[in-house]
């Protein structure tokens, strides 16, 4: 019988990737280019490149080129913590509720609006996705923040995804009861480019090869832009 996904990964070491900055540049913007190395020394390149719009928007062109030996990860994007207060979500993908590459079949795409996600399940997990996504804004009292899907490159045809929560990844990983979670007043913003379906592994087939990430390389762009409040 073939290893759960989570156990792969955790043998690859995903749960524990080191960044090492191999280059960093500036020519009309700022480009990076970092190895995220894994166990035995195995490593995905990411490049970024940052620019600002003449309109004030953050540009951002994103490559990763995942390994050959990383044959079904996770999901292949971007994390970050906004600063407190942004508690509202406004977005055009499937909703309203959650949903899933390889569950979203009674999601409809359209536009939605509302207070973020509180963790629905009692084992603390991954929660809160919106699949199909082509934007999504977060805002506090005073100000919003946009991010905009603008392109996905030639190489692929993969949808956004995004969540938006009060508990990152780590956190979620490792507590085992949701009295070991501790509620973040930041919020902790998911968008990926390419997500790996759930299926059913823990009673049932795992998830269909068409809804798995395989490895090779990952192109897209997106901007983020600020906004008042009125």
């Amino acid at each position: 019988m073939a290893a759960k996904a989570l156990v792969k990964w955790r043998r690859w070491g995903l749960d524990r990737l080191e960044r090492r900055l191999v280059s960093l540049t500036q020519d009309k913007g700022i480009t990076a280019l970092h190895h995220r190395v894994g166990a035995d020394g195995v490593f995905a390149v990411y490049r970024q490149r940052i620019r600002l719009n003449t309109n004030g928007a953050l540009v951002f062109d994103e490559r990763v080129d995942v390994p050959s030996l990383w044959d079904d990860v996770a999901r292949v994007g971007l994390s970050w913590l906004t600063a407190p207060g942004f508690n509202t979500m406004d977005w055009f993908g499937r909703g309203p509720g959650e949903n899933e590459p390889d569950r979203c079949g009674g999601s409809v795409l359209g536009r939605y609006r509302g207070a973020l996600d509180e963790l629905p399940y009692l084992m603390p997990q991954d929660f809160g996705t919106r699949s199909e996504v082509r934007w999504f804004s977060l805002e506090s009292s005073t100000v919003g923040m946009g991010v905009e899907l603008i392109d996905t490159g030639k190489s692929n045809h993969h949808q956004a995804s995004f969540a938006a929560v009060h508990h990152t990844q780590g956190d979620l990983t490792v507590a085992t009861d949701r009295l070991d979670l501790q509620h973040r007043r930041e919020t902790a913003v998911n968008f990926d480019i390419a997500r790996r379906g759930v299926g059913t592994a823990s009673c049932g087939p795992d998830t269909l090869a068409r809804f798995r990430v395989a490895p090779g390389r990952y192109r897209w762009t997106w901007q983020m832009t600020p906004y008042l409040l009125q």
